[in-house]
């Protein structure tokens, strides 16, 4: 399927071979939903004008392959998440949803949930997708705005590892804080995660309800880094930061610094 259309309301589905490409311009707020259900198949959505908000539309809830990649793209305004994502499992499958125009663009999750082997965000503006239904094994996210403090939020049901997805690896802000948070697992690190610099930009990597935070590589630069975990944890490689605070409740932590830091109270 290849398609055009100028429409708000957007409804796909693929059962033979190949993928699904659409582009869209309409002005407002763009539903979509749909399902490429051949093995593989990806799945390209993209808006040129409005908001591209993942819906329900003809009775179908959110857009779904069966282990392909799917690829939101808008480069005019918000991508908004109102049902769910989804390459069918942890297993296989990029999801990327890029809302990087520059101007403030942002990726909005007010409802449904992530479900893939990878997640890549690039964005411009604060984004926060904090469903604790998220589930995705790797995460990264890049943060391109010239204007600073923009932060990024993310909430897995599982274990998650920032690393390299798609195009982008580790998570990257210009002085924006990042909050990566289990509910029932591991916070790992295998590449960088940054703020710009140990000047501001607040990092929290929350694995506190049943798992630990571990480093496997990369490094981690930030004004402040606060760690919660329930089991021993350990950041070893070439971190910087001004600031540290952590709190392992059943276990040991280390953490290694290529500079001078306080150990103090980070975050409320």
């Amino acid at each position: 399927i290849n398609a055009s259309t100028v429409t708000s309301n957007l409804n796909f589905a693929n059962t033979t071979s190949g993928s699904v490409v659409t582009t869209n311009a309409k002005s407002g707020t763009s539903k979509v939903s749909g399902s490429n259900s051949f093995a593989t198949g990806t799945i390209s959505v993209t808006e040129t004008v409005g908001i591209l908000a993942v819906d329900t539309v003809n009775s179908v809830a959110g857009i779904t392959s069966n282990g392909g990649n799917i690829t939101l793209t808008n480069p005019a305004s918000n991508i908004v998440l109102n049902n769910n994502v989804s390459t069918g499992s942890t297993a296989a499958g990029n999801i990327k949803l890029d809302a990087s125009n520059g101007g403030g663009a942002r990726v909005i999750q007010n409802a449904g949930s992530i479900l893939a082997n990878s997640l890549e965000v690039v964005t411009t503006a604060s984004t926060s997708l904090a469903n604790v239904s998220n589930d995705v094994v790797t995460l990264a996210v890049a943060m391109g705005s010239s204007i600073p403090n923009h932060a990024f939020d993310y909430t897995d049901a599982n274990s998650v590892d920032i690393g390299t997805a798609g195009g982008t690896s580790g998570i990257t802000t210009n002085s924006g804080n990042v909050t990566v948070t289990s509910v029932a697992g591991n916070v790992t690190q295998s590449q960088n995660i940054t703020t710009g610099g140990t000047t501001a930009g607040s990092v929290k990597l929350d694995a506190s309800a049943a798992g630990a935070v571990t480093q496997s590589g990369g490094t981690l630069t930030a004004q402040s880094l606060q760690v919660l975990a329930k089991n021993t944890s350990s950041l070893v490689q070439s971190n910087n930061v001004a600031t540290l605070a952590a709190n392992v409740s059943a276990g040991s932590f280390s953490y290694l610094d290529t500079s001078g830091f306080d150990v103090s109270l980070v975050g409320t």
